[in-house]
């Protein structure tokens, strides 16, 4: 058993079967690209900048790189499952960038 829910005026359907959402139709992503990825990348930046300070005052090298891969990968799973594919590389570069480059 599915959820269909159609909407003529913006041309969309969605359509839930089998744990799958299945989006037909155009995407309109000004609100998640404007507001929630907007917020997501600054967010996650701000605390990968906070948490990389903290782990290089209290790890060695080999741990600190070990935890900062440990968090790309956490980050490139979170991505595929929550956000739109647009998305993972950006977080991607903001945990590189935030951990590794400054």
């Amino acid at each position: 058993m599915g959820l269909n829910i159609n909407n003529p005026e913006k041309k969309i359907t969605i359509i839930k079967a089998g744990g799958n959402m299945d989006w037909k139709g155009e995407k309109l992503m000004k609100i998640y690209d404007e507001k929630f990825e907007k917020f997501l990348l600054r967010e996650t930046d701000d605390y990968f900048m906070t948490k990389a300070k903290e782990w290089q005052e209290s790890m060695d090298c080999y741990q600190y790189i070990k935890v900062v891969a440990k968090h790309i990968l956490k980050e490139e799973t979170n991505s595929d499952f929550f956000y739109q594919m647009q998305t993972k590389p950006k977080l991607i570069n903001i945990v590189l960038d935030s951990a590794v480059t400054r």
